[in-house]
């Protein structure tokens, strides 16, 4: 009874170790047979038909109002109005508000709104920006949660 089980035991390793090597010189192209290293890659390589892919245009993702920014980037006088914003967004984050935009909307009433830049005061590079800035905060202020994003639109008008 031993010697059968002992004999049932090798059969089955060599019938294991035995079937990957026929796994894997089935995947090999039968012109590819007996070849090894650099000419069997290039030989696979040349035998796998080349496939034509459809020029895809990527889709540019939608920005979210929903981030912080950093305030550091922005004009002084949208700085306080950038960092208390941002507190308002982790604050709605935090207590995982349902209706977020109405959490921010709740909170972001207390915020004061931004006041006009003085555009003397920003260096000659920026100054465009503040100009642009200054003719259309007012209207931007009126969704606060995307405020910065109404500025930085090229087609925001007064």
């Amino acid at each position: 009874m031993r010697k059968l089980a002992l004999l049932e035991c090798l059969a089955m390793l060599c019938c294991v170790s035995g079937s990957p090597a026929v796994a894997q010189n089935s995947m090999i192209p039968p012109g590819c047979a007996g070849k090894t290293g650099e000419a069997l890659r290039e030989c696979v390589r040349d035998a796998t038909p080349e496939e034509q892919i459809e020029q895809i245009t990527p889709i540019k993702p939608a920005p979210d109002p929903a981030q912080p920014i950093n305030c550091q980037r922005m004009l002084f006088a949208d700085q306080s109005f950038c960092a208390s914003r941002n507190e308002v967004i982790l604050e709605c984050r935090k207590n995982r508000h349902s209706d977020f935009e109405g959490c921010f909307n709740q909170y972001a009433a207390n915020i004061p709104l931004p006041t006009a830049a003085n555009c003397a005061r920003v260096d000659a590079k920026s100054r465009p920006r503040c100009v642009h800035r200054n003719a259309v905060y007012l209207k931007c202020a009126a969704n606060r949660l995307r405020y910065f994003m109404c500025l930085e639109a090229p087609d925001a008008e007064k």
